[in-house]
């Protein structure tokens, strides 16, 4: 009996200093390292990474070097993950936040927790450009004979399985770039695919007369471009938070943004939450 509760205290004391890390709160190891562990996606023109040198640029690179600034840290960029195992990576608290651009929805709501957007992005359907099957229609991108690509966790997955489950689904690999999608567009692979004005406008302005974005009266969603931790992280959010709506209502992430944005129009602003006065 001796000897077994010996063990069970030798047990205890080599797991307990990591159940003690596991259990601190990102908000206090934040406070007392002074850094932030960012999680990463590549993705043009909110993140990028020169494959020559591995400098990085981007949005919410510059944006969160000034969250930063702002609040007196660090900002580590730990790993790079994708919209389908950043929620992985936050819950075995490999990163603190994922610092990339994301879009919140309900189903990844359940698991992690989201800061105030920097801007709002229209997501609509991509097509060849001579394809005039869906324009004010999308209702029948929802058929047998239609075939979308999308990337696996992606946006343009959620929508598809959503909204056009009887169509013909090509899934790239989580990692993929988007431009793997709109290529397969392009060159006949698929039919359509689901992206931001933005991205859209980028492709389209690099491989002219390839593809279009469909008219539509509405946009097929409108997300905020948000910062995403794990769930329960309520005060490493709000602080986060107050310093991206500091940001906002200083003017710079509009800055930056235009700094980025390559064709004008393509990102819906912030509205500002006041009157000036008279």
């Amino acid at each position: 009996m001796r000897k077994a509760l010996l063990a069970l205290m030798v047990l205890l004391s080599l797991v307990s200093p990591v159940a003690a890390d596991n259990e601190g709160s990102v908000y206090d190891r934040v406070m007392k390292t002074g850094v932030i562990r960012c999680g990463y996606t590549t993705w043009m023109p909110f993140f990028m990474k020169d494959p020559n040198t591995g400098k990085f640029s981007g949005i919410w690179y510059d944006v969160m070097q000034e969250v930063g600034k702002a609040l007196d840290v660090k900002i580590e960029w730990s790993e790079e993950v994708s919209l389908a195992n950043y929620i992985t990576a936050l819950e075995h608290n490999r990163i603190d936040m994922y610092c990339s651009d994301e879009w919140p929805t309900a189903t990844r709501g359940k698991h992690v927790e989201y800061t105030s957007p920097i801007a709002y992005l229209a997501v609509g359907a991509v097509v060849r450009a001579e394809d005039r099957r869906f324009d004010n229609a999308f209702e029948k991108i929802d058929a047998p004979d239609v075939t979308v690509t999308t990337i696996e966790g992606d946006m343009s997955a959620i929508i598809a399985k959503k909204n056009f489950p009887r169509a013909k689904l090509l899934e790239l690999p989580a990692l993929s770039d988007i431009s793997m999608a709109l290529n397969n567009v392009a060159s006949g692979k698929a039919d359509v695919t689901f992206v931001d004005r933005l991205t859209a406008a980028i492709f389209m302005k690099n491989n002219l007369g390839k593809i279009r974005f469909v008219p539509a009266e509405r946009p097929l969603r409108l997300f905020g471009d948000v910062l995403a931790a794990k769930l329960g992280e309520h005060k490493f959010v709000t602080m986060v938070d107050t310093a991206l709506v500091e940001l906002v209502q200083s003017g710079a992430v509009d800055d930056i943004i235009d700094r980025y944005e390559e064709v004008p129009g393509t990102f819906y602003r912030v509205a500002k939450p006041y009157v000036l006065p008279r």
